[in-house]
C-alpha cells in the first residue's frame, strides 16, 4: 500500500482535502474526518491516474512553493491507496 500526502484546511461545517500529487483529486465534508474518508474514496477512485506517481514526503510538499501549503491554517495527513497491479 502507497501513501499520498494530502493537505486539510477548513473550519466550522466546511472542510477540504486536496492531494497536491494527483491532480484533480481532492474531497470535502462537513468535518475534517469526512473531508479525509471523501479524499482517500476519490483517490482510490482514480488510481489509474495515480499510477506510475511516486509519492512525495511530506516535506518535499511543504517545500514546493507551487502546493503554497500554509502550516498556520493547513495541516498533512497520509491518504491510503492500493498499489495496482500491472496490467489493471
Amino acid at each position: 500500500m502507497a501513501f499520498f500526502v494530502g493537505i486539510v484546511d477548513g473550519k466550522d461545517d466546511v472542510w477540504g482535502v486536496r492531494v497536491p500529487d494527483v491532480r484533480g483529486c481532492h474531497g470535502g465534508g462537513a468535518t475534517a474526518d469526512e473531508a479525509i474518508q471523501d479524499a482517500i474514496s476519490a483517490l482510490g477512485e482514480m488510481a489509474e491516474e495515480a499510477q506510475g506517481i511516486t509519492p512525495r514526503t511530506q516535506d518535499e510538499i511543504a517545500r514546493d512553493p507551487r502546493v503554497q501549503f500554509d502550516a498556520a491554517t493547513e495541516s498533512m495527513v497520509l491518504l491510503p491507496i492500493e498499489k495496482i497491479a500491472a496490467g489493471g
